[in-house]
Parts: structure tokens; C-alpha cells; sequence
């Protein structure tokens, strides 16, 4: 039986960096689920209301915090490539009306951003850091643990995915589609592990602290802590 990918890309690349000491709770939000019933249901929700911030909260404290930072690195790194473009295309050139509006428009995505890392309380990385952090290999992204503890990630999670469907004119939420099936199979249950599938491709779910979590390194070979 083919594996369930979670299939946004920054959050599976993300689950390849150290986890970052995200706060377990966040007032008023309720991660996990009681029975991996209620969890696939709750999947099914999300998936519905095209909702990232709502599906990660039901990724593990640990899965969630590196989703976390890695939506943030790559939402730091899209703009600055974008602002690199600009600079090299404007290189002994002056501004027509289009190059203008898309400065205009750079600016705008970065104000955006900058709102939700102040919302959040984020410390956005800036081009010297993240240049040092890239040579460094995933270790180097250990650096932003400090300014991440205590977050509410499943909400900069949703605000983030919602800012790179912008940027990426891709809507991020659509490759959560896959949840929405109603072809749900038996859950089988082993101790703190499950499985079920959705619409034909397995799902592996894990108990923590008696609340159940996607299993995204079980559920997404290859993708996980190297």
C-alpha cells in the first residue's frame, strides 16, 4: 500500500531540521486528538476548510516546531531571492513603471511578513545570518532555537502557508487535498501506534502523552531527522 506524503514541500523539508524549542501549549489551542478516529477527522476538517494552521495541530510538539522553522527560513529565503533578482536586473538600468511596481511589490510581501514574525514574536533572520546558517548545513539552523520557544506554531504555521501561496502563486492548502477523502480504512491499533489510510494511501499515527499525532516520519519515507 503506497504511504501517505504530507505533500507540502517546506514542511517535509523542514522535518529535516533540528527541532526548535517550540512552547507545548498555546492559550485557547488544543493539539492532537483523543482517539486516531477524531484524528483522521480532524484531518478530513482541515483538508475541507483548506486549512494549514488547523492541520498542524495535529503534528507533535516536535514535527510542529520544525514545520514551524522551516516555513519561516523558507519565507525569509523566497523574499531575499526575489530581492536579489531585482538588484541583478536593475543593474545598470533605471527603473521603468515595471520594475518599480515590482519593488512596490517586494515591499509589500515584506511588510506582510514582517506583521506576522512580530505577531508571533519572531526574530526574522536576516541575509549575513542566513548565509552563515546555510554553510553550516541543517546544524546552523540550531541558531533561531532560542528566539522560537514559546510560540503559538500552529497559527504562524496557517499565516505562513497562507503568505507562500501568495509569493509561490501556488495555493499551498491544495496539496492537503488528499485528506479530503472519505475512503477511510479500519484503524488498527498497537499500543501507542496506529494505522488507517485515506483514500487508499496508509497513515501512521502515534500516541504522546495520551493524545494522537500524525506520525509524519513513519507516514513520509525518507523524509525525517538525517
Amino acid at each position: 500500500m503506497p504511504r501517505l506524503r504530507i505533500a507540502l514541500s517546506f514542511l517535509l523539508v523542514a522535518l529535516l531540521l533540528p527541532a526548535a524549542g517550540f512552547g507545548a501549549d498555546c492559550q485557547g489551542v488544543s493539539y492532537g486528538a483523543e482517539t486516531p478516529e477524531a484524528l483522521i477527522a480532524g484531518l478530513q476538517d482541515a483538508a475541507r476548510d483548506a486549512d494549514m494552521g488547523q492541520l498542524a495541530r495535529y503534528l507533535s510538539d516536535s514535527d510542529r516546531a520544525k514545520a514551524g522553522l522551516g516555513l519561516t527560513i523558507g519565507a525569509t529565503m523566497m523574499l531575499a531571492m526575489r530581492e536579489m533578482g531585482l538588484d541583478m536586473n536593475s543593474q545598470g538600468e533605471s527603473d521603468g513603471d515595471d520594475a518599480t511596481k515590482k519593488k512596490a511589490d517586494l515591499g509589500e510581501l515584506q511588510t506582510w511578513l514582517g506583521s506576522i514574525f512580530d505577531k508571533y514574536g519572531v526574530e526574522q533572520p536576516d541575509q549575513e545570518t542566513m548565509g552563515r546558517m546555510m554553510r553550516r548545513g541543517p546544524e546552523g539552523f540550531g541558531e533561531l532555537e532560542d528566539t522560537m520557544k514559546g510560540l503559538c506554531t500552529a497559527e504562524l504555521i496557517g499565516e505562513l502557508a497562507t503568505f507562500l501561496s501568495e509569493v509561490s502563486e501556488q495555493e499551498v492548502s491544495k496539496q492537503i487535498e488528499r485528506f479530503k477523502a472519505d475512503d477511510v480504512g479500519p484503524v488498527t491499533v498497537d499500543g501507542d501506534t496506529a494505522r488507517s489510510a485515506i483514500g487508499g494511501e496508509e497513515l501512521l499515527m502515534t500516541r504522546i502523552d495520551g493524545r494522537w499525532y500524525v506520525d509524519i516520519e513513519s507516514t513520509s519515507p525518507g523524509v525525517g531527522p538525517g
